[in-house]
């Protein structure tokens, strides 16, 4: 059951965002990392980092943008009614809200994913270039895209009946303007149920990665007397799809079924 929890939550962030999520955020990935998808858990295998083993060496670096102030993402059935951010560097008495929100999970279930000050790391295009042209790297998937943070809130459910969640990301103490993003935050959850994980960086690092994009070399299917079109040939790499079919509300793959009647 674990490993359909795991692999649901991957699967609503995936159709909602493009992008894969963490079931463990605390379990770092990083830009540049390849290996491949587990198909039962949904988990990605790390088998290397491309600039750990100086793959790439040329400049530039890998991208890093400014924080955001949040980042939310939920699926479909998912309700959100209300959401309230503290203003940017705002000061924090011990037990008010650096952020609140309200959301309903409809009898579908669903998912949802919550980051505080959330930092994006990207690898340059340069770089996907010289790497597309290695054939160690043809049958795997490389980490583009990571979203880094010091505090995140997950939920997965999968109840037939309404959920009603509240959430707040609290000071635990008094905190001054300009303190390190997530210092000194608590997360307060509401939950009736479904399952929830969360965390928070005491000291206010960048310790969680809950969601990051993979890529795969993008293979063309050759067919009789059908070269590949020339506007296709500068594009290596495509974003990785799930390699499950639809999921029901238990996490279970939709079997195909062949009619008796059919050739």
């Amino acid at each position: 059951m674990g490993q359909q929890n795991s692999r649901m939550y991957v699967d609503h962030m995936y159709r909602t965002t493009g992008k894969w999520a963490n079931w463990d955020p605390a379990g770092r990935v990083e830009v540049g990392d390849y290996g491949v998808v587990e198909h039962s858990s949904g988990f990605f295998q790390k088998q290397g980092n491309v600039y750990r083993e100086r793959l790439v060496t040329e400049e530039p670096k890998i991208t890093k943008s400014d924080a955001l102030t949040s980042y939310h993402a939920c699926s479909n059935s998912v309700d959100v009614k209300e959401v309230y951010l503290a203003g940017e560097g705002s000061a924090l008495g011990a037990g008010e809200a650096a952020f609140k929100a309200k959301f309903r999970f409809s009898d579908q279930g669903g998912a949802v994913l919550f980051m505080h000050k959330p930092i994006l790391f990207s690898i340059p295009p340069e770089h996907l270039q010289i790497l597309g042209q290695m054939p160690a790297l043809e049958k795997k998937s490389i980490v583009t895209e990571t979203y880094a943070c010091p505090a995140y809130f997950m939920c997965l459910s999968s109840k037939k009946n309404p959920v009603d969640v509240e959430l707040k990301l609290t000071a635990a103490v008094p905190v001054a303007p300009g303190v390190t993003a997530g210092a000194g935050l608590k997360w307060e959850a509401v939950v009736h149920s479904g399952m929830t994980q969360e965390a928070t960086t005491p000291d206010g690092k960048y310790g969680y990665v809950p969601l990051f994009r993979l890529n795969k070399r993008r293979q063309w299917s050759f067919k009789r007397d059908s070269p590949e079109p020339e506007y296709m040939k500068d594009i290596l790499w495509v974003d990785q799809p799930v390699p499950w079919r639809a999921l029901d509300e238990d996490g279970v793959e939709f079997v195909d079924v062949v009619s008796d009647d059919e050739d």
